[in-house]
């Protein structure tokens, strides 16, 4: 008990000197992405259905529920640009606000998958043995 109460309060972490190489490996790992053209095409794809998937509202031209049996099973047309289908329902509208379904699915299922694993860390796991 003869230490100095400072050292007893703060412990010793240095900040600074980790804080570096992980920018300049998040640096490096940006441009190797920027460097595979069908990374950089999924980045476009996704960032695509974030789009849609935030704006559904506004860009979806029909109500994606309402049925229309006089519009059953229309082929693509400058009215329905995907066609209906058999329920009169608007296939392009479905599309749109089912990219709100799916991104809010893959978002759960991976912060439930990270969940998981930093607690399958903890002990051994027999299920995934190769």
């Amino acid at each position: 008990m003869n230490q100095p109460i400072e050292t007893l309060v703060t412990p010793n972490v240095k900040t600074k000197p980790n804080a570096r190489p992980r920018l300049q490996s998040m640096k490096k790992a940006l441009s190797r992405l920027f460097q595979n053209k069908f990374g950089v095409l999924g980045g476009l794809f996704l960032l695509l259905l974030v789009i849609l998937a935030v704006f559904a509202p506004w860009l979806a031209p029909y109500n994606p529920v309402k049925q229309d049996y006089m519009s059953v099973l229309q082929p693509p047309s400058a009215k329905h640009w995907f066609g209906t289908d058999a329920l009169g329902r608007d296939i392009l509208s479905r599309i749109i606000y089912g990219a709100q379904v799916s991104l809010k699915a893959g978002i759960i299922l991976k912060g439930s998958g990270m969940k998981s694993l930093s607690c399958a860390s903890q002990m051994p796991c027999y299920l995934f043995r190769p």
